[in-house]
């Protein structure tokens, strides 16, 4: 088994323009070195947030994966889900644990379970309060599955208060938690059965008088939607036929406008892979995040979901849903590049990524200006190695701090690393 700690790398993006283009050719060429190591400095040591003992033990602290973060006034917060092992836990349920870190860097007791059972965990800030929704998982008392997603505010010491069901008469899926701009309170994007896109405007208290989720979308989401803040309400990032599309909530759940095609048909990337020419067709995970005048969206895409020739892209959108960056690439080295994850630090935004052009994946990201211009030289990460996957990142002050997966299954354990990547 290997451990690795993780750091943000900086890496060239083209120049932005006003209108996406209608088709885009990928570099086809040889693979290369991959650029220089980046300049961000590690800030303290890796911890293993996943790790109640002395010694990581698998048995105890369970095969530990999709971690999710969250920078708030008294620290961090960092929730994940484990999954159980057939061999030592026949029968065993998927669970989601919770850990507060200091300022520093530091956690602050061991991690907590949420719920008794439960899988795909989002945590999120609001002014100086902290919240947590994952999915439950499980049998209720009439032999049916569960179906509800759980919505909590977390107090001092990570006490818990009791969980808010968010009801549906369909199975809800992919919880997406954040805080609200305006008035408080959070805002949750789920997918309900079967895969339809919907939002839930929630108080303060985590509590809401609204009886179900309102349906946003109706389409078959294709991977677990990514809501935001934006002054005026909320904005949803989803996958659906084979594009990336993006769908403006109001401060009062209901949607604004319709959906956004932001890449898709009048972006695909193609290439010449020597038999012919290749235009991409699979869109999957994605990251989303807004500045005061942009919301910017990055998502993997590629032929298929194994593809090595997955890539990250960039996509900008104005807050009215019409203007915005010219779609590009970011130059990644095949292997491929997955699972994006972004925050806004303030003048720009940290982007990380799983990449895997070697044997192992890496953790490798991006520092991109606000309007798309890279700050700094660019480069691989580099010492982050050893199969690091699905990383998430929040912004502390000066400092991006990442939660990242890493291990082999079913002996994975929960990483977090400061850094500073000031300019």
């Amino acid at each position: 088994m290997k451990y690795a700690p993780f750091a943000v790398l900086v890496i060239s993006l083209s120049a932005c323009g006003d209108d996406p283009p209608a088709e885009r050719d990928v570099d086809s060429g040889p693979l290369d070195a991959g650029p220089e190591p980046s300049k961000c400095a590690p800030v303290g040591g890796v911890l293993r947030v996943s790790q109640r003992g002395d010694v990581f033990d698998p048995l105890v602290d369970g095969d530990a994966a999709w971690p999710t973060i969250a920078a708030a006034d008294d620290g961090v917060y960092v929730a994940w889900n484990t999954e159980p092992d057939d061999v030592v836990d026949p029968g065993g349920v998927e669970r989601v644990y919770l850990a507060r870190l200091d300022s520093a860097g530091a956690r602050q007791g061991d991690p907590i379970e949420v719920g008794d059972g439960g899988r795909a965990p989002s945590v999120a800030a609001s002014g100086g309060d902290v919240a947590i929704a994952w999915r439950e998982v499980g049998i209720d008392g009439a032999g049916d599955p569960l179906r509800s997603v759980q919505v909590s505010v977390i107090g001092a010491g990570l006490a818990l208060a009791a969980g808010t069901p968010i009801p549906n008469a369909e199975p809800l899926t992919s919880p997406s938690l954040v805080g609200a701009t305006s008035g408080g309170g959070w805002g949750l994007a789920l997918t309900v059965d079967p895969s339809d896109l919907a939002f839930i405007r929630l108080d303060g208290a985590a509590t809401t008088a609204t009886p179900e989720p309102k349906p946003v979308v109706v389409a078959t989401i294709w991977a677990r939607p990514v809501v935001v803040a934006t002054p005026d309400g909320f904005a949803i990032g989803y996958t659906q036929d084979q594009g990336l599309h993006l769908q403006r909530v109001d401060d009062s759940g209901a949607a604004a406008g319709g959906p956004v095609d932001v890449a898709g048909g009048s972006f695909v990337p193609c290439r010449d892979d020597g038999g012919g020419r290749v235009c991409e067709q699979y869109s999957t995970s994605l990251a989303v995040t807004v500045s005061s005048d942009t919301i910017f969206l990055f998502n993997e895409s590629g032929d298929v979901p194994a593809s090595p020739d997955h890539r990250i892209y960039i996509h900008g959108v104005g807050l009215d849903g019409t203007s915005r960056l010219n779609s590009q690439t970011l130059l990644t080295a095949r292997g491929p590049a997955r699972n994006p994850a972004a925050v806004w630090t303030g003048d720009g935004v940290a982007l990380v990524w799983s990449d895997g052009r070697d044997a192992d994946s890496d953790l490798a990201g991006a520092f991109i200006a606000a309007d798309g211009t890279p700050i700094g030289g660019g480069g691989s990460l580099g010492a982050a190695r050893g199969d690091a996957e699905t990383p998430a990142v929040a912004w502390l002050g000066s400092d991006a701090i990442v939660a990242y997966s890493s291990g082999e299954s079913p002996a994975r354990t929960i990483l977090v690393q400061k850094f500073d990547c000031a300019p």
